[in-house]
């Protein structure tokens, strides 16, 4: 009887002496294909701009994917929920940012590449052009670091330069979906700062997948 109630007792203070939750950025298992979702703690980007959580991330969100796509909020931007649409250069794909608030500093935030449905509708999927895992892989990083990503924003000229290179490269079988496996095989592009960004599609022999 003795001996059982010093093990509860030994329990109970392991319980209580067990560190505070550490306030950082979390990546929890990404539920399905190209899907990416993390706990980020708001609080230091709420005092850095004045804005509730969910604005503040979807602030920043929208500076990370603005080198790499064309991001609109979808709907109202409200202090429990805010979604994000950044279309990608690639015609019929886009990223697809959902923050939701929780009880504590944190919010939760879902990253996912999609396809661009008809009526504003998204589709998961499991394969998506380069470009694609390109910039989602640099907007995770930046996310997870609560940083600014250092490359300027695709003004309209660009980005409608971007899409006609997609679209030839698409039009002759060179810009593949890929998995997310394939991608980190594949060469990185080689980017300088002194030129206008190119849309960067691998060569592929392979019979096209596009869906």
């Amino acid at each position: 009887m003795l001996r059982s109630a010093a093990l509860v007792l030994v329990f109970l203070f392991s319980a209580c002496a067990q560190p505070p939750e550490a306030r950082t950025a979390r990546e929890v298992a990404a539920s399905s294909d190209l899907v990416f979702t993390a706990n980020v703690d708001a609080s230091r980007i709420e005092r850095g701009t004045g804005l509730a959580a969910v604005p503040a991330l979807a602030r920043l969100l929208e500076d990370e994917l603005a080198p790499f796509f064309r991001a609109n909020a979808k709907g109202a931007v409200t202090n429990e929920h805010a979604e994000i649409i950044a279309e990608a250069p690639a015609p019929g794909y886009a990223v697809r940012a959902v923050i939701d608030a929780r009880p504590d500093d944190f919010c939760v935030v879902t990253l996912s590449i999609v396809r661009l449905l008809d009526g504003n509708a998204t589709q998961d999927v499991s394969l998506a052009p380069y470009s694609l895992h390109f910039g989602f892989t640099a907007v995770r990083r930046a996310l997870v670091s609560l940083s600014p990503i250092p490359r300027p924003a695709l003004d309209d000229g660009t980005f409608a330069s971007l899409r006609k290179q997609a679209s030839e490269a698409r039009a002759h079988g060179d810009d593949q979906p890929m998995d997310e496996a394939t991608f980190g095989r594949t060469p990185l592009p080689l980017e300088r700062s002194d030129q206008p960004p190119r849309y960067f599609a691998p060569v592929t022999d392979a019979p096209s997948t596009l869906r």
